[in-house]
C-alpha cells in the first residue's frame, strides 16, 4: 500500500522530520523519528490524502537551525515528489499578496528523494 510506503520512505531519512499534512480543508502535524508513537494517526491521513487530494510539508531537522525542506503532492491513489524549485517558490512569496517572503536562513529546499 501506497501509504505505508511513504511512511516507510520518510521514516528512513536521517534525523526527526517535522510532516504537515493538508487534506482537504483539514491540517495536522506530526513529528516522525525512529519511533513514531502514533503511526497508525498519520497512516490514516497519508491514506486520506492519497484517496481524495492533499499534500505533504516535509522538514527535515539537520541541526540546531539547519532544515531540509521537501514537498510532496497526494491524490490517485499515489504520492508525488515536489521539485526542489517549486517548493522553493512556495515559500518565497505569500500566497494571497504574491509579495516576496523573507529568506529562512539555514533551509535548504531539495526534492524528496534528495532528503
Amino acid at each position: 500500500m501506497k501509504y505505508i510506503e511513504l511512511l516507510k520512505k520518510i521514516q528512513e531519512k536521517n534525523g526527526t522530520k517535522i510532516v504537515t499534512i493538508m487534506v482537504e480543508n483539514d491540517t495536522e502535524v506530526f513529528n516522525i523519528t525512529d519511533s513514531i508513537e502514533n503511526e497508525v494517526n498519520i497512516l490514516k491521513w497519508f491514506k486520506r490524502g492519497m484517496e481524495t487530494h492533499g499534500s505533504l510539508v516535509i522538514r527535515q531537522v539537520l541541526g540546531k537551525e539547519e532544515f531540509c525542506i521537501a514537498g510532496i503532492l497526494l491524490g490517485n491513489k499515489h504520492y508525488y515528489s515536489v521539485e526542489r524549485e517549486h517548493i522553493a517558490w512556495a515559500y518565497s512569496f505569500d500566497a494571497e499578496t504574491g509579495e516576496p517572503l523573507p529568506v529562512e536562513l539555514g533551509v535548504t529546499f531539495v526534492q524528496f528523494e534528495n532528503m
